[in-house]
């Protein structure tokens, strides 16, 4: 039996010399794989901001389509006005949700920078969101035409 005075004790962890090549090995290889899965994970959830927002702008851009269609559907004398008057409204709410997408995406995104990761600049956000307000403002101009 030990009584420790020999250096050895059998509870104390050892350092790396003292391991076998073997631990060392799987311990860096798991540290490696740790750090793997953790960028990964960021990656992820930068893309999932993305895939967030190109969602809303086409929800948005699909509101602005309803906006266009719904008058042409509704062709009774009647229902003129209300087609009308319901097609402006689904063209202002497909324009408010792009840019309220824009907004969300661009503080998600905020947070994120601060955590050190790499996004999309946010002037893409903002001229996607410029040319849906456009693709707005024609639809408008369109349907008043009519």
């Amino acid at each position: 039996m030990s009584d420790g005075s020999d250096g050895s004790s059998e509870g104390a962890p050892r350092d790396e010399a003292t391991r076998p090549d073997g631990i060392a090995a799987i311990t860096d290889e798991r540290t490696l794989l740790a750090r793997q899965r953790t960028d990964a994970s960021a990656n992820r959830t930068v893309l999932a901001n993305e895939r967030t927002f190109t969602a809303w702008l086409r929800t948005g851009l699909a509101a602005i389509a309803l906006g266009l269609a719904v008058p042409r559907l509704l062709t009774t004398p009647a229902s003129e006005y209300v087609g009308m008057l319901l097609g402006l409204l689904l063209i202002v709410l497909g324009v408010v949700m792009g840019v309220l997408a824009a907004c969300r995406y661009c503080k998600v995104a905020k947070d994120l920078k601060l955590a050190g990761l790499e996004l999309t600049p946010a002037w893409v956000a903002a001229v996607l969101v410029a040319g849906m307000s456009l693709v707005g403002v024609l639809a408008v101009a369109l349907l008043l035409m009519a």
